[in-house]
C-alpha cells in the first residue's frame, strides 16, 4: 500500500482537521455546517482520547495524513461503555487506493482487544461507497432514517449501520 498508520500524534491534527473541513464544507457527508478551528479539532481530539478510545491516521510516504478513523462514545450512559461510534475519512482522491480497508481493519482490531462489544456508523445517505465499505467488515444497516438532515440545499437521509465484534 506504500502508507503506514499509527495513533494519531499532535502533528497530525492539522491533517485531520483538513480532510474533515473538506467534507463539511464541500459535501453533505458530514452534517456539521461550520468549518472546525485547530483549536475545536485538538478538543474533539482530546474528548476521545479522554473517553479512553483511539484515532488513527493514514500517511503516506511525504507523511502527509491522508485518511483517519476514530471511535468515540455512542452514548454517554455507563450501560453503553462496551459500545462506540465509529468516524472515518478518506482525503480526496485517495480514495479506492485501499486506505479506507486498512483504516477499517486497524480500528476493529483495536476495538475487539480493547473489549468493545458493538460499533455503531452513522452514514449520511446517498454514500455507497461507505456502505460498502462498512458491509465488507460485516456491518449490518439497523436504522434508515429519513430526511432527517438538511444540507446543502437538499434534505438527506442517514442509514446507521452495527458491528458485533
Amino acid at each position: 500500500m506504500g502508507y503506514k498508520i499509527n495513533a494519531y500524534s499532535q502533528e497530525d491534527i492539522e491533517g485531520i482537521r483538513s480532510i474533515y473541513n473538506h467534507f463539511i464544507t464541500e459535501t453533505a457527508v458530514s452534517f456539521e455546517t461550520m468549518p472546525l478551528t485547530a483549536g475545536e479539532m485538538k478538543e474533539r481530539l482530546s474528548q476521545i482520547d479522554a473517553e479512553g478510545h483511539v484515532c488513527f491516521v493514514c500517511k503516506d510516504a511525504g507523511q502527509r495524513v491522508v485518511g483517519f478513523v476514530w471511535l468515540h462514545s455512542w452514548n454517554w450512559r455507563e450501560a453503553f461503555k462496551y459500545t462506540a461510534e465509529l468516524t472515518i475519512y478518506v482525503a480526496p482522491g485517495f480514495d479506492r487506493h485501499g486506505i479506507g480497508t486498512a483504516l477499517m481493519e486497524k480500528i476493529i482490531d483495536h476495538a475487539r482487544t480493547h473489549n468493545l462489544h458493538t460499533l455503531v456508523s452513522c452514514i449520511t445517505m446517498p454514500n455507497d461507497a461507505s456502505v460498502r465499505l462498512h458491509e465488507k467488515f460485516g456491518f449490518e444497516r439497523v436504522a434508515y432514517f429519513k430526511e432527517v438532515g438538511y444540507k446543502n440545499a437538499s434534505w438527506h437521509d442517514v442509514c446507521h449501520m452495527q458491528l458485533m465484534l
